[in-house]
Formats: structure tokens, sequence, C-alpha cells
């Protein structure tokens, strides 16, 4: 989920732009660091705040997921989107906070009226100028839930970030009327699902990849509609499918409401035809 308020780009500062794919910004990135393993060394900052449940081996499982399957990986495409992506995990901060805190970070989100269960993470900016990215994580609320419907807590909390990571990889300066509409609300949230679908397939988990596939036909339907996107599109038509995004919501641009209109007209129908298909 995301924050109404949206800034630059959380790639800026490590030299990325609009125009460039992540591919290009990949191999320009890692020429400079001079090949010093810089993507390969996974930390993610995990700030406890108060959070009181946290067991200590979720964290573990989420950083081998990235690792493992980079090992496993090709110099291919996938691995250089899953290199860019750690880039992230190395660089945003992520709190975990008991449910009154997380309220605190999100309460401008209230009018997105989403289901309980579905706040369970946010990505949002901090700071006067709002230039500090930041993941808060309700990671009480993610243990209740998995407690009460028996899944598997790592795999649970490793999708909730990755979604979140996914969304500071596609935040861009954008108009934030734009965020109230159904329409962004169906493109955005269906693109970060889709970015957590691929991570997870790459993981070579297969479990976590099908609790992740699961508790996703469970979401609202402009998440759910991730599953047939994913099912239909490489690595490279994603990336490609958040670069126009990411576009598309700059601030700067008059949005189409002819061309949306129809855009989520499709991804309804699309939905539709794959609940119909998958009973």
């Amino acid at each position: 989920m995301m924050q109404f308020k949206r800034y630059k780009d959380p790639l800026c500062s490590l030299g990325v732009g609009i125009s460039k794919s992540l591919c290009q910004w990949y191999e320009e990135h890692l020429e400079q660091k001079n090949q010093n393993n810089f993507f390969n060394t996974l930390q993610v900052k995990v700030i406890n705040i108060d959070s009181d449940k946290l067991k200590g081996d979720e964290i573990s499982f989420f950083e081998n997921l990235f690792s493992e399957s980079l090992i496993k990986h090709e110099d291919t495409f996938d691995k250089k989107f899953l290199e860019v992506f750690n880039s992230l995990l190395n660089h945003i901060p992520v709190f975990l906070v008991k449910e009154k805190t997380f309220h605190e970070y999100t309460k401008d989100s209230k009018e997105l009226k989403e289901p309980v269960f579905e706040i369970f993470g946010y990505y949002t900016r901090l700071g006067t100028s709002f230039e500090i990215p930041a993941i808060f994580i309700c990671y009480n609320k993610i243990v209740d839930h998995v407690n009460k419907k028996k899944l598997d807590l790592k795999h649970i909390f490793s999708m909730v970030l990755i979604h979140e990571f996914a969304h500071a990889l596609m935040d861009c300066d954008i108009n934030t009327d734009h965020q109230k509409s159904e329409y962004y609300q169906w493109m955005e949230e269906s693109l970060a699902n889709c970015i957590t679908l691929f991570i997870a397939e790459n993981s070579k988990n297969k479990d976590f990849f099908g609790d992740t596939k699961d508790f996703i036909k469970t979401q609202p339907d402009n998440y759910k509609v991730s599953i047939p996107l994913f099912e239909e599109k490489e690595a490279k038509e994603i990336c490609d499918d958040c670069l126009n995004w990411w576009d598309e919501k700059d601030k700067n641009k008059k949005p189409d409401i002819k061309e949306q209109k129809a855009k989520l007209e499709t991804l309804k129908a699309k939905l539709k035809e794959y609940e119909k298909n998958n009973p």
C-alpha cells in the first residue's frame, strides 16, 4: 500500500532517471562500483520500534530469498532485475511497529477504505522535504492474521515486505489527486503484486511462491488481477509495464481519462475471465 503523498523516485540518489531502463542503470552503476559485489551483499535495514512479537528468523528468511535466487540465476535480464531490486533493500529502512503506531503513519490513507487485513505494510517518505523513503510494517497484525489463518509467517512477512519495496521501485513525483482514483489503485497495486510474484517465483522456493499466489487470491480485485497479468508476461514485459506506469503517473502529465477508463475495464475483464477459468 502507498501513501497519497508522492515525491521523487527512490532511485534518483543512485543515478536512475525515468528515461533510463532498469537494466541500463544496473550496468552503469555496476561499472561505477568497479564490480565490488555491491548488489550481492544484502543487508536489510530493519528497525523494531515497538513490535513485541518479533521472532527473528523472518528477516533471515527474507534475505536468503534474494541471495539464493541470485546464486542460482545465470546472467540474464531476470538476474539484473533482481540485483536492481536488491539495491533498494540496502537503502530503504524498514520499521516494525505496533498497530497503534502504524495507524499514526497511515492515517492519511483511511479514505482508501481497504479491508483491515490488507493494511500490513506502508511505503512512504519522511523528512521535511519528503526526501527519505521508508517502509512501515505492522508486524503484530501480520502475526495475528497468520495465526488466525494458519499461514506461514516467514512467507507472508516476506511477501508484504517485497510488495512495499515494489511500491518504492515505482515511486515518482505524482499529482496526489490521481491516487484517489480507482484506476490508480488498480494499476499501482496490481503492478506491485506482479513484481512480488516475480520475486517469489525467482526465489526458487516453490512453497513461498505458492503461498504468495494463494494469499493474493484472497486480496481485493485490484490486487488479485496481478495473477493473470503475471502469468502472461516475461520479466522484461513486467519491467516495461512498471516504467510505462512510472512515466504515466508523472505529476506534470495530464491524465487521459478516456484511456484510463478503457484500461480499467480491460483489467476488470481480465480478472473476470481468469476467475471464470479458475473457479
